[in-house]
């Protein structure tokens, strides 16, 4: 729409989301809570449902049990349901995209810590125009950088995405894919720092 501003809707901050928690079950603050809210990507939804299961798992418990956040945090009953796990909510995102996307969303969960542009290009057959669509559907998220910036995914949906490549039987292809881009890079690296040290030495 014309003259339509959007507003992104980050994570809460680490105290915020303490709060929230603390707020829904009537606990105390505790470096356990602080340690699952950063777990959970301090995401509103992700916080609510973790607080939800306090009804049966102390904090610890939960977080233990985090390995199985998509399907172990669940709302009420009158949530709706898109809302009612984790998973749910994420599929739910997931299942509006178009098939190159989807497609990419799996395959980028080989960066376990983001990437750059020119890896993303290279390991998942990336290009910008879908990029830019996962991120304005809040699926990817962007850090600018005088580098030039990283895509890179809260752990939460990394884990969702990682799902889909495995269902795609497509693990192998791009993990080898990953292996090999950054093997390149490290040999790269290393002839551009040992040349630099072959010229220092000539001089």
């Amino acid at each position: 729409m014309r003259g339509e501003v959007e507003y992104p809707v980050p994570p809460l901050a680490e105290p915020e989301a303490v709060t929230l928690f603390c707020a829904r079950t009537g606990l105390e603050p505790s470096e356990e809570i602080a340690e699952l809210c950063a777990s959970l990507d301090s995401l509103p939804l992700a916080v609510e449902l973790a607080a939800a299961r306090t009804k049966a798992l102390t904090p610890a418990q939960i977080l233990e049990r985090l390995s199985q956040r998509l399907d172990l945090l669940k709302g009420g009953r009158d949530a709706d349901p898109r809302q009612q796990t984790l998973r749910a909510t994420i599929e739910w995102s997931y299942e509006l995209l178009a098939q190159a996307e989807q497609q990419l969303f799996a395959r980028l969960a080989v960066f376990a810590g983001g990437c750059t542009l020119e890896a993303a290009e290279e390991v998942a057959d990336a290009d910008l125009d879908t990029l830019q669509s996962l991120v304005e559907k809040s699926l990817l998220r962007f850090t600018p950088s005088e580098a030039g910036g990283r895509y890179w995914m809260l752990e939460t949906i990394r884990e969702y995405s990682a799902e889909r490549l495995a269902a795609q039987r497509e693990e192998t292809i791009f993990f080898g894919r990953h292996g090999e881009y950054f093997a390149a890079l490290a040999r790269d690296t290393e002839n551009s720092v040992a040349g630099r040290r072959r010229l220092a030495n000539d001089h």
